[in-house]
């Protein structure tokens, strides 16, 4: 059965005769859609947090002040809180400032940027800043992935009635 004027092997006409063939794309399109919505509400929730994120937070309330992080974690840092153009050009590190109360609870930290003779550059980052960059998660895509999938079932949807009363 040949729907449109495409090839034979073309990736429309192949899902279409798949799903002409399925009895019915309700209870498809009802899962899709809650798996969208739990999606969501996880997202919302905050269960997919990003680690390396998390790991610099971690650093920035510990007591530790060697910088223990890989270059895929440095980049992330990097690419959030830039150095200006005008600096860049030289070797920098990170160094981190805080303020803990006499009960060790730290009350405000930040990350600079450290040149190598130990002369600060500039404040990368302030407590608060860290904190809300490492809730931001990469797998916001995820919800509306899956909901392009349930509009796109939907659509199949329509088109599988459209083509069996035509």
């Amino acid at each position: 059965m040949r729907f449109l004027p495409l090839p034979e092997k073309s990736l429309i006409n192949i899902l279409l005769n798949y799903l002409v063939a399925l009895p019915d794309l309700k209870a498809a399109i009802l899962i899709v859609q809650g798996i969208t919505s739990v999606l969501s509400f996880l997202y919302l929730r905050g269960w997919f947090p990003d680690s390396d994120k998390k790991k610099i937070l971690d650093w920035l309330l510990s007591f530790d002040q060697e910088f223990p992080f890989g270059e895929r974690i440095v980049r992330k840092f990097v690419k959030k809180f830039p150095l200006s153009e005008i600096v860049s050009g030289s070797t920098y590190s990170f160094s981190k400032i805080q303020v803990r109360s006499p009960g060790g609870g730290v009350l405000s930290a930040a990350i600079t940027y450290v040149r190598e003779d130990s002369t600060i550059v500039k404040d990368a980052a302030t407590l608060d800043e860290i904190r809300k960059w490492s809730e931001e998660t990469p797998y916001g895509w995820l919800a509306f992935t899956a909901s392009i999938f349930s509009f796109t079932i939907t659509l199949f949807s329509y088109l599988q009635n459209y083509l069996k009363q035509g």
